[in-house]
């Protein structure tokens, strides 16, 4: 059972949606729809279509389409979604420049806050997390400065290789900036940098709990489903409310609109909810990152090399 709800809950956004484009569809265009005896063509052959099948039979292929048209209308809302993220970032980016995004009235956001990508997530979420990450990143630095290196300073010239090549693999990205006399940006890069490699792991990171804790992931995976239910159906909604204008009352209309603009207002609040939780869960150590995993593999690798050498110069 734990495993079929996360599917029907997959199922349900797509499905409703795609029964709010069929009504706003058929609403709009209804009128030009012609009668059974002056059908011809395409809207003949469907009609006959529909006086041969069962009321079941009609039922089903309606719920197929409409699944298909959610389906479609969801992915398209998504990659416009992330469309508008990535052009936001990149003009903010041009016109602001590099230090508007680590400013704030403490000092303390964390590296790319005022990404679009990032506002899903509440300012104690995000906080959390740059936590998370500059703690790891400090035990590294730590370790590191057995070998005379930094994340945040120029590197030691007479780092080993071996240690250098482990160092760079669980960091991607690193390998860049790391190691350039005199840039006094790299501490808050390779923070930024690795922040945001969580973020785009953060389905990993729900995933993860399925097979470790079931109960914890049907918490998490019920806030996030609700969240996207909520989201999917804010668009046919909105077309719903324009077929409503055209075709009925203005105020009718009014009122299926506003009902789309609080499910989105509870859509947004859905999901930066849900990934609060699961920022917290990494908090607590109940799941993890593919990213913080390979940073902790790589403190562990780096300790037993030192106390490998330690040993050796005894």
């Amino acid at each position: 059972m734990a495993n079929l709800i996360p599917g029907v809950r997959e199922v349900r956004a797509p499905l409703a949606a795609g029964y709010l484009w069929l009504f706003a569809i058929y609403l709009a265009f209804a009128p030009a729809i012609p009668s059974r005896a002056d059908a011809t063509g395409a809207w003949d052959s469907l009609q006959a279509l529909e006086a041969a099948a069962t009321t079941v039979g009609v039922g089903l292929a309606l719920s197929f389409a409409a699944y298909l048209v959610g389906s479609v209308s969801e992915a398209l809302r998504v990659a416009g979604l992330r469309a508008s993220w990535h052009l936001s970032s990149h003009m903010r980016d041009r016109f602001s420049g590099p230090s508007a995004h680590n400013s704030n009235d403490d000092g303390r956001k964390p590296p790319g806050y005022d990404a679009v990508i990032l506002r899903s997530y509440s300012d104690a979420g995000l906080n959390v997390l740059d936590e998370i990450v500059t703690r790891k990143l400090a035990i590294v630095d730590a370790t590191l400065l057995t070998y005379g290196a930094s994340l945040s300073g120029p590197a030691s010239r007479t780092l080993p290789a071996e240690v250098r090549e482990r160092v760079t693999r669980a960091i991607p990205g690193l390998r860049v900036t790391w190691g350039t006399d005199g840039d006094e940006g790299v501490d808050a890069h390779v923070r930024e940098m690795v922040i945001r490699r969580v973020t785009d792991e953060l389905t990993l990171v729900r995933t993860n709990l399925l097979g470790r804790e079931p109960e914890l992931f049907t918490a998490v995976d019920r806030v996030r489903s609700a969240s996207e239910f909520r989201a999917a159906l804010a668009i046919p909604l909105a077309a719903l409310a324009a077929a409503l204008v055209w075709r009925a009352t203005w105020w009718l209309g009014a009122l299926v609109l506003a009902a789309a603009i609080v499910l989105v207002a509870q859509g947004l609040s859905g999901n930066r909810q849900s990934t609060d939780n699961l920022i917290e869960l990494l908090r607590l150590g109940r799941t993890t990152a593919p990213s913080l995993e390979r940073i902790d593999m790589l403190i562990a690798e780096l300790d037993a090399k030192g106390a490998q050498s330690r040993q050796m110069t005894k």
